[in-house]
């Protein structure tokens, strides 16, 4: 295998072995914000919204068995829904950033954690 350094995996999204595809150009995101987020009540609606000017979001459950169901539609997160088992980061790039917004889960878990990690 060839060598690869930090610069061009970032400008040209090269894959590497254990290393998932990142398609995002580092020098374009100027914070980044990270919230945690805990499931009150079981299979009950809760909302995250996004900080203003973000371009890109990651969620996923840190607690086993905690899988999630997305919607970006208030009160549809239990009919129309992505589901994001546990061990799955699932988001959005290339936003348009002038547009804010909310994400809409829930999970059967109670008191799991939500990780959202969200750039501008």
């Amino acid at each position: 295998m060839g060598e690869c350094n930090r610069d061009q995996y970032i400008n040209e999204n090269i894959v590497l072995p254990g290393i998932r595809k990142v398609q995002f150009d580092a020098e374009t995101i100027n914070s980044f914000t990270i919230a945690n987020e805990v499931i009150a009540a079981a299979d009950t609606e809760q909302s995250y919204s996004f900080p203003s000017g973000t371009k890109g979001f990651e969620i996923a459950a840190r607690d086993k068995f905690a899988k999630l169901q997305i919607s970006f539609t208030s009160g549809q997160s239990n009919s129309l829904f992505r589901t994001v088992p546990y061990g799955v980061t699932w988001g959005k790039t290339g936003l348009d950033s002038s547009t804010s917004f909310t994400v809409y889960f829930q999970s059967p878990k109670v008191g799991a954690t939500i990780e959202i990690v969200s750039w501008s």
